[in-house]
């Protein structure tokens, strides 16, 4: 006697639609790889010229216009974490003979992200074989796939290198379909994570301090929708605050007054009109401190 059951294709189907959704993405793309060698390119090429180096995620990618703030360099990098820029700074800092400062980008999510326990640590393959910043965690790294997408970092060619001439280069991605509820409870899940990353901010700020340079750390502007998802400022940024900072400056533009709505392209990330008030108004606060001192 044969036992036939009905819909098992379906279901098999189903299931493999499900996994292949699932599936990490390798970050393998000529699109993300070009875009990681040509902010390393243009960073090897105007080391002895930076004198205010900016880092961390997206948020420093979209928010500092180089061209508003001569002698700086975004070095920001999608989904980078607290761990990515310290090693940045730690790795690089010997190299940047007349820098100054250093403009660290700390978003509502930044206490709790590790990027290396995400869906998208594959990233760090490229940001490890472009900027030399080691993984946090070798074994969350498959070496087969590392393999392959360090021999497609091989093809990519200087001349392919355009993510302009000082690391700003002009945005035209945006999440603005995104569900901005769900966006902020997302970001809000890392805000608490128990295990956080502030320890490598820590770190951070003993090496620039050893080194006397200043450390400006940035609070971005956020759109209202977003920010009416979330708790008090005060309470999302409350480790921050608690953290004893030597030599740093916490310059506070959460609220989004220094760029409206309307310089939004999405609910956290600035669009370029925003990008330049934002970066006139750092140039000017850094300015106005240094000048005080």
């Amino acid at each position: 006697m044969s036992i036939v059951i009905y819909g098992s294709n379906s279901v098999f189907r189903r299931l493999l639609r499900r996994l292949r959704r699932h599936r990490l993405n390798r970050f393998d793309n000529s699109t993300f790889l070009k875009y990681v060698a040509g902010k390393s390119y243009a960073f090897q090429e105007n080391s002895e010229h930076i004198e205010t180096l900016a880092l961390r995620d997206s948020h420093a990618d979209y928010g500092l216009f180089t061209p508003e703030f001569p002698g700086s360099f975004n070095l920001g990098l999608t989904s980078g974490d607290l761990y990515t820029a310290f090693q940045l700074y730690s790795t690089h800092h010997k190299k940047l003979r007349n820098l100054r400062r250093v403009v660290l980008f700390f978003g509502v999510f930044s206490p709790g992200f590790s990027l290396i326990n995400t869906s998208e640590r594959y990233r760090t393959v490229a940001y490890k074989y472009y900027l030399s910043v080691p993984y946090q965690d070798r074994s969350c790294i498959n070496k087969l796939a590392e393999m392959r997408i360090v021999q497609k970092c091989r093809k990519i060619s200087s001349e392919e290198f355009s993510e302009g001439q000082f690391g700003y280069k002009k945005k035209t991605f945006f999440l603005e379909d995104v569900d901005v509820e769900k966006r902020a409870a997302v970001h809000l899940k890392e805000n608490r994570r128990h295990q956080n990353q502030l320890i490598w901010l820590e770190r951070l700020l003993q090496l620039i301090s050893l080194n006397k340079h200043s450390l400006y750390i940035v609070i971005p502007p956020a759109r209202s929708d977003y920010r009416a998802c979330l708790p008090s400022k005060h309470e999302l940024f409350k480790d921050l605050y608690s953290i004893k900072l030597e030599n740093t400056k916490i310059i506070d533009c959460f609220e989004g007054n220094v760029v409206g709505d309307e310089g939004m392209g999405d609910t956290d990330h600035p669009n370029e009109e925003g990008a330049i008030k934002l970066t006139k108004y750092l140039r000017q606060i850094i300015a106005e401190i240094e000048g005080s001192a």
